[in-house]
């Protein structure tokens, strides 16, 4: 998939360059989702939605195999059209005597000092060094997993802001979260921007297993307070 990809078109789509960085592209990146998101502008951009992420994931999998964006050099930074080579730094010719003076006493010098730390007495012994305290045991406990039930502020803190969000969806992209009286009933999990989950989506054994949240005080609420 990176070998068919125009990461040319993907960066002007974007209005970036790789010497950006990874995480203004990724900014851009979510951006560009916003603006395509169909509940933003209005119309059906299911299309180019679904490119621009195949695009972008194509780009994150050469920076996780590279260390860098297509495009980009070693160095982080993109080369100018036309630039010369800048001349190899070194030392002026006439700077050049006094650093084969240097290197010329340099063996001297260290004669010298070594000469000097046998003459001098012996210090007196060290004291052994305290024993470092032991490092507690990593805790390896299961990590934290979307499930059905979470409230909203779990999984705000779990899976960061979302590129767009309502009272009853939440989305990352092509992935999203459904809420029902602000808990978790269904979630969708695309390999182009996964979510913390163990499947793509809720198993019939949780569906079963979890009950539906009921919103018993939704009555007693203002007409128009959102749930």
């Amino acid at each position: 998939m990176t070998n068919d990809t125009d990461f040319i078109a993907l960066y002007q789509q974007l209005g970036c360059v790789p010497g950006d960085g990874v995480d203004e592209f990724r900014r851009a990146w979510r951006r560009r989702v916003a603006q395509l998101h169909p509940d933003r502008g209005g119309r059906d951009d299911t299309l180019e939605l679904q490119q621009l992420n195949a695009a972008y994931a194509a780009a994150m999998h050469f920076h996780a195999r590279y260390g860098r964006l297509p495009g980009e050099t070693a160095s982080g930074a993109m080369p100018a059209v036309g630039s010369r080579r800048a001349p190899p730094s070194g030392p002026e010719p006439s700077q050049r005597p006094h650093r084969m003076l240097w290197l010329l006493a340099l063996p001297l010098l260290v004669l010298a000092a070594v000469w000097i730390g046998e003459r001098q007495e012996p210090d007196e012994p060290m004291e052994p060094e305290a024993a470092a305290p032991e490092v507690p045991p990593r805790d390896t406990a299961a990590p934290l997993r979307l499930r059905l039930g979470m409230g909203r502020d779990a999984v705000l803190a779990m899976l960061g802001e979302p590129v767009s969000r309502n009272a009853t969806l939440w989305q990352w992209g092509p992935s999203w979260v459904a809420f029902e009286c602000g808990a978790v009933t269904d979630w969708y999990s695309s390999r182009l921007r996964p979510l913390k989950v163990a499947t793509s989506v809720p198993t019939d054994t949780e569906r079963r297993t979890v009950p539906r949240p009921r919103c018993a005080a939704a009555s007693a609420l203002p007409p128009g307070t959102p749930p």
